[in-house]
């Protein structure tokens, strides 16, 4: 945290960009990393995150737009990485009117295919309030 701010950077989303997660978390010691999903192939990587005590903005809508993530089955496996090595994430929605969702949708789809259940939407849910910015 720098100055009590929380630090938020975008890094890990396009393929081949790995090592900027772990820049951001070690020269800039950020609080939340927006994206990440290149990590999920990587367990060092994903450990590094979880140690970090690092919250993940996963925005599925907005990696299946981009074709980042191909598909539904590689939503799953990029989640199932980050439930396996403990790296605790927010479900969120990007930019809702360019990919005409909303983090409420993205809840559903993600619970519609079978890739959470709505206790772990609900756990989801408490880690992005346990990372706001927003003094309780």
């Amino acid at each position: 945290k720098m100055q009590g701010l929380g630090l938020t950077v975008h890094a890990g989303e396009e393929k081949g960009s790995e090592n900027e997660i772990s820049d951001a978390i070690d020269l800039l010691g950020v609080t939340r990393l927006g994206h990440a999903i290149q990590a999920a192939g990587n367990g060092q990587l994903l450990k590094k995150i979880s140690d970090a005590g690092v919250l993940v903005e996963f925005c599925p809508s907005s990696n299946l737009h981009t074709s980042l993530l191909s598909g539904m089955d590689e939503v799953k496996k990029t989640v199932d990485a980050f439930k396996k090595h403990g790296v605790k994430f927010a479900i969120c929605s990007d930019d809702t009117e360019m990919f005409s969702t909303t983090p409420l949708n993205e809840r559903k789809m993600l619970v519609k295919q079978g890739i959470l259940t709505q206790r772990e939407v609900e756990e989801c849910d408490e880690w992005a309030r346990q990372a706001s910015f927003i003094r309780q």
